[in-house]
């Protein structure tokens, strides 16, 4: 039987991503801690349940040798992704047009040196690149509680407010990717909007 379409599954799962936390749950959890790991365990939880019941031979793993989240078909990896979080700050770093798609690469090549262990088909090798836009400032009390706080306080009031143009272009650009939205919510309030771009390594494509 043939494997799964895992880059369809992938976009599907993102898709509706926010619908599965409650409400103003991921506003919450991406303003005081590493958000890419609520991502990961909300994927591979519906992967398993997914193909619990369309291809139960499958194993779906978290955090297997290093990588994030793991597709294994007898003990080998049919699918590989891992993930990197970022404020919208980070995108004006000098170094982030250079930095992300770096770390992206070196992914990218952490998968197939991994791949090379075993004498299977190729693996699908997917980077979800995920980034969090507070919409304001946190205050006093919060900024002990906000994990980036010093980060967002570099930029005033007004200047955040015109930061998400900017940021979304630069996210873009600099990962060349399609950004898309998730509806996250308020947290502190403040609202939060997260943004992510899924890739697919060139030599998983076929």
């Amino acid at each position: 039987m043939p494997l799964p379409d895992f880059s369809k599954l992938l976009k599907s799962q993102l898709v509706n991503l926010g619908a599965a936390f409650a409400p103003d749950e991921l506003a919450y959890l991406a303003l005081t801690g590493k958000i890419e790991h609520a991502v990961r365990d909300r994927l591979a939880y519906d992967f398993y349940r997914s193909l619990q019941l369309t291809k139960p031979e499958l194993t779906v793993a978290r955090e297997w040798r290093r990588v994030d989240l793991a597709i294994l078909e007898n003990q080998a990896p049919c699918m590989l992704l891992e993930l990197k979080a970022m404020y919208s700050y980070n995108m004006f770093s000098p170094k982030a047009a250079t930095h992300y798609p770096e770390a992206i690469a070196s992914d990218f090549m952490k998968m197939k040196q991994l791949q090379a262990k075993f004498d299977t088909a190729p693996a699908k090798h997917f980077a979800l690149a995920i980034l969090t836009h507070p919409h304001g400032l946190p205050t006093t009390f919060q900024k002990n509680v906000v994990k980036y706080s010093r980060g967002i306080l570099k930029f005033s009031p007004t200047t955040f407010r015109a930061l998400r143009s900017a940021t979304l272009t630069n996210f873009s650009e600099h990962l060349n990717c399609k950004v898309r939205t998730l509806s996250v919510g308020t947290a502190f309030d403040v609202k939060v909007s997260i943004y992510y771009c899924l890739l697919q390594s060139p030599q998983s494509t076929a």
